[in-house]
């Protein structure tokens, strides 16, 4: 049985570590805060296409959101934004990273990658073509992500910042 409370306390935190108002988060859902209100507060389920918005915007998974997963998912804190760091594109920021020309710490702005773009990143590490620290790494991946590297030794390195 789903609990709305708790569900509705998963979607604070998530707005809030991006600093976003419910006015904010209202906006990017096409809904009215009024809404986004009832959805904080447990006193309205949300609907199935929300759950999928939330799920792209940020980049958790449907269990997460609903507080049906036991592990500890990623959320992103409040920081360094790479893509307004970096001016460039989407695919040259993934494209730096995949070379080995970014030079922040990888595991601070993973979460703000699409699926996509993270498995293009991990297929890189896998692969031992990109490097990046393992155990810091390791705490922001999803179950599935840390599956897919399959205890495949990458190397650690530490920051040089």
């Amino acid at each position: 049985m789903l609990d709305y409370v708790e569900i509705g306390k998963r979607l604070i935190e998530l707005r809030k570590n991006r600093g976003w108002t419910q006015d904010d988060l209202a906006g990017k859902l096409h809904t009215s805060r009024q809404n986004l209100s009832k959805w904080e507060t447990g006193k309205a389920p949300l609907p199935a296409d929300v759950i999928a918005e939330l799920h792209h915007l940020f980049s958790v998974s449907a269990d997460y959101i609903l507080c049906l997963d036991n592990t500890k998912d990623v959320i992103c804190k409040r920081g360094v934004d790479i893509f307004r760091t970096y001016a460039d594109a989407r695919e040259s920021v993934v494209e730096k990273i995949i070379h080995n020309r970014y030079k922040g710490n990888l595991h601070e702005v993973f979460c703000q990658f699409t699926p996509q773009e993270r498995m293009r990143i991990l297929r890189g590490i896998r692969e031992g073509t990109t490097y990046a620290d393992r155990k810091a790494l390791d705490k922001v991946l999803y179950p599935n992500e840390k599956v897919y590297l399959g205890g495949l030794q990458y190397e650690i390195r530490e920051s040089n910042h």
